[in-house]
């Protein structure tokens, strides 16, 4: 108390710290698929684990987020690394659905300065030659979709993941192109050998506006729908330039989805 009577006030201040690492994560599911091949009976839940992150929420969610992104190279290796071994083939679309998930997080506003890094790994270091008629294969298939939901939620889940990869598409197919310059200049066993499917590059290029098509055509899509294919095709097309001739681009494949 001071001389005159009155109380001195006190000014409290709050501050909280969030501590990252860019050496160790400390998220059990990235330390998991790290680590995919001394327990790959776990590579589902630990894939799993790390979609449940693809959209901006509260603090705890953009903390994780922050998190996979720091590990973002790390991730894609890990990823690319289950999807070229033939024997975890069963992994092949939660790889697809995760990878589509990373892409949506560096495509958010609070993480747009990780897309340098993902256009630096694409072009720097991503180094798998096979990987375009997988990614091709299973985008095919995700999107155009044949069985009927057995339920409300699971026909959630189904579209949420055909149009996280439809809005990916700009940086799956950089992925998609990347790896067939490197197997047209490096060379490689047959990628339609390799996975037992006698389909070609650019077969399955067709497939894709086939597949993209179907999906406009199908019965109770909504505007969003149509917006999400044609916000995201062009990107597509500036990407397949460079492994198909744009003549042959224009006249074959866009052809068959103009005319189907």
């Amino acid at each position: 108390q001071s001389s005159d009577g009155i109380h001195p006030t006190k000014d409290y201040i709050q501050v909280r710290t969030a501590l990252y690492s860019t050496k160790l994560p400390q998220d059990a599911g990235i330390i998991g698929l790290l680590r995919w091949k001394t327990d790959p009976g776990k590579i589902e839940e630990y894939l799993e684990s790390l979609r449940r992150y693809d959209s901006i929420g509260d603090s705890k969610v953009s903390g994780k987020q922050h998190e996979i992104m720091i590990f973002l190279t790390d991730i894609l290796d890990a990823l690319f690394g289950i999807l070229n071994d033939s024997s975890l083939k069963k992994f092949d679309e939660a790889v697809l659905l995760t990878l589509s998930s990373l892409i949506q997080i560096v495509g958010n506003e609070r993480f747009k300065q990780f897309q340098g890094v993902l256009e630096e790994y694409i072009n720097l270091h991503f180094s798998q030659t096979l990987a375009a008629v997988r990614l091709l294969q299973l985008i095919n298939t995700r999107i155009e979709t044949k069985e009927r939901p057995r339920s409300v939620r699971s026909k959630d889940i189904e579209m949420k993941g055909r149009y996280m990869v439809v809005r990916s598409l700009k940086y799956l197919f950089k992925f998609i192109v990347r790896s067939q310059k490197l197997y047209k200049t490096l060379g490689d066993s047959d990628p339609a050998t390799y996975f037992a499917h006698d389909i070609s590059f650019e077969t399955l290029v067709d497939g894709f506006f086939c597949s993209i098509q179907r999906l406009l055509n199908e019965k109770g899509q909504s505007l969003t729908a149509h917006a999400a294919v044609f916000q995201n095709l062009p990107a597509t097309l500036d990407e397949l330039v460079h492994v198909i001739a744009p003549d042959v681009l224009a006249q074959e494949r866009l052809w068959i989805f103009l005319n189907k």
